[in-house]
């Protein structure tokens, strides 16, 4: 009785294994920039918040991960920098 060879079949499995192990990590890598960046983004929104004197803005109610609406971001933008925004501004000078 022959014995089965199944080193090619090992092979394959082993490197699948490993393109998905490293799918993975990458995925991973990926993931944890794109917070870094988010958590640098927001830093630097309260900095010019603290230097302008300005009121502060809600930027955490934007969603950064969502695709571009530019109809959604009029709305935004309108909603955040109201009338009520651009007079306590010129209140503060």
């Amino acid at each position: 009785m022959r014995r089965k060879d199944t080193k090619r079949h090992d092979k394959r499995k082993a490197q699948e294994e490993r393109k998905a192990g490293e799918k993975k990590q990458k995925q991973e890598e990926l993931a944890r920039l794109r917070e870094l960046k988010k958590r640098e983004i927001l830093d630097k929104l309260k900095q010019v918040e603290e230097i302008s004197g300005a009121p502060a803005v809600d930027f955490e109610g934007i969603d950064l991960e969502a695709d571009f609406d530019p109809e959604a971001h009029d709305r935004a933008m309108a909603k955040m920098f109201d009338d009520q925004y651009y007079d306590q501004a010129v209140n503060n000078k």
